[in-house]
């Protein structure tokens, strides 16, 4: 699919509305969720899901920050390759869909619970296939806050060393992690310049925008590429921009109904 056809850009937009809207109802049903990554990562996962991943020509989706799965479920849920139902056991003890989603859960290729996993298996997943001679792209996705372990940047210094151009990095930089900002926790900027400097082909995009990201997924050059996708953790969802710290998101009695109207109006004004 390419950045113009409006067939995909419509069909990922419904997606990413699903996404949020998902993870909304499950944060109200089971007293709290990682809304907020559905929220700042919605766009991303669609634009992924919809115009960029082929796994029929062995691309697949490697999700470093685990605590996003609900997110990424959702979208799967609204493709229909997962049943709607399977959201009501999120987070319920011996459940297919955990809190914090493992290997052999739907859509997660490995377990990446601990942070900043993700993107040592998924460059040693690429190096691997590529030394068996088999295609396919490893599409990484990853969080502002995994920014701060050094075990991210060994990976990248390694991504650059063996020129693994199958990989593509994306970066949700939706300024939140478990204590608040990184910003106040431990900056992280600049994070395209910090990217280059590491010989990667790095872009800053607007993560809320479909085309922006597809676009800049597919127009990789001759060095492996990495996104920095600039995005706002309650996108889709105002009241939730109120709120101090949304790494976990739980609501009091009536917050839930501004919420849902918060996203409808999202929804109407986005088209």
């Amino acid at each position: 699919m390419t950045e113009t056809d409006p067939g995909w850009i419509a069909e990922a937009r419904r997606i990413a509305y699903g996404i949020r809207r998902r993870s909304l109802e499950v944060a109200v049903e089971h007293n709290g969720a990682y809304l907020g990554q559905a929220c700042s990562g919605a766009e991303i996962l669609a634009a992924l899901l919809v115009g960029c991943l082929r796994p029929d020509e062995g691309d697949v989706l490697v999700l470093s920050p685990a605590h996003y799965c609900l997110a990424l479920w959702a979208g799967v849920v609204e493709r229909g390759e997962l049943p709607a139902e399977a959201l009501e056991s999120y987070g319920v003890d011996g459940a297919q869909l955990e809190m914090i989603g493992g290997g052999g859960t739907p859509g997660m290729l490995f377990t990446t619970g601990s942070l900043a996993q993700g993107m040592s298996q998924g460059i040693g997943y690429a190096l691997g296939r590529r030394i068996r001679g088999e295609r396919g792209r490893v599409v990484v996705f990853a969080s502002d806050g995994e920014l701060q372990e050094g075990q991210t940047w060994e990976a990248l210094m390694a991504l650059a060393h063996y020129d693994l151009r199958e990989v593509v990095v994306v970066f949700d930089l939706n300024d939140s992690q478990v204590d608040g900002s990184p910003r106040e926790i431990m900056a992280v900027e600049p994070v395209v310049d910090k990217l280059r400097a590491f010989g990667l082909d790095a872009v800053e995009v607007d993560g809320h925008d479909l085309a922006a990201v597809q676009g800049a997924v597919e127009g990789g050059g001759s060095r492996p590429r990495a996104l920095a996708c600039r995005t706002r953790i309650w996108e889709g969802i105002s009241t939730l921009a109120e709120r101090h710290n949304l790494h976990f998101v739980r609501f009091r009695p009536g917050e839930e109904t501004a919420a849902r109207e918060a996203l409808e109006r999202h929804a109407e004004a986005v088209g």
